[in-house]
């Protein structure tokens, strides 16, 4: 601790299996205790006396500086807020915050309590990628139904022109049939005309071969 004054007991706090970090409203750290610093990789003395957000990455100095901070100065506290932060390493360590705002001798700090959270951040890792495949899925969906619609409505036109085509040819069929019908009209009708004068000259002809009114002249 810089200034001699601790926020809480430093005995008991670097016992437990949580960091904390507390530092002023310049963003001073004031006190860190020895489970945050070895989730860090840092020693204490490098992180007291420096700003909090350097411990940070640059994705969790921004989440800091708009929703953290902003949240202790106007509700004095924060609940579950999720930081990324730089080890010294250089690895990202995400991490879910808990924070409470706090008046120590006339000095307002802000005080920390920081669990690691390796698995949800993993599970987060899946789930977003379990998202995005399912998203990837959802939009080879929509252009596989879109894919059937236009088949669909192919298979449709061409089902319509099958239709088409089959009333054009029942009616020619029909047609055909009726001019099948004409055509045995006629030739029974005409059979029938051509049977009647027939059969007069056929008898005739026979009376004459018979020689009913005597041998066959030049005139018969």
């Amino acid at each position: 601790m810089k200034d001699g004054s601790l926020p809480v007991d430093s005995m008991f706090a670097d016992r437990l299996p949580c960091g904390i970090v507390t530092f002023n409203d310049d963003a001073i750290v004031v006190y860190v205790n020895a489970t945050m610093c070895a989730m860090l990789g840092h020693d204490r003395a490098a992180i007291e006396g420096g700003k909090f957000d350097r411990l940070l990455t640059v994705a969790g100095r921004i989440f800091y500086q708009t929703h953290l901070f902003p949240l202790l100065r106007l509700h004095g506290r924060a609940e579950e807020i999720f930081l990324l932060f730089k080890g010294s390493n250089g690895s990202e360590i995400g991490a879910l915050t808990n924070a409470v705002r706090t008046d120590q001798n006339g000095t307002t700090l802000n005080t920390c309590v920081v669990m690691e959270v390796r698995e949800r951040r993993r599970y987060e890792d899946e789930l977003l990628r379990a998202r995005r495949a399912s998203d990837s899925a959802n939009i080879a969906l929509e252009v596989r139904t879109r894919e059937l619609e236009l088949a669909n409505q192919r298979l449709q036109s061409q089902t319509s022109e099958l239709e088409l085509q089959q009333q054009e040819l029942e009616t020619a069929r029909t047609l055909s049939d009726e001019a099948n019908h004409a055509k045995s009209r006629f030739l029974a009708t005409m059979s029938h005309e051509l049977r009647t004068p027939l059969h007069a000259i056929g008898g005739y002809v026979q009376l004459i071969e018979l020689g009913v009114h005597g041998p066959v002249t030049e005139a018969q």
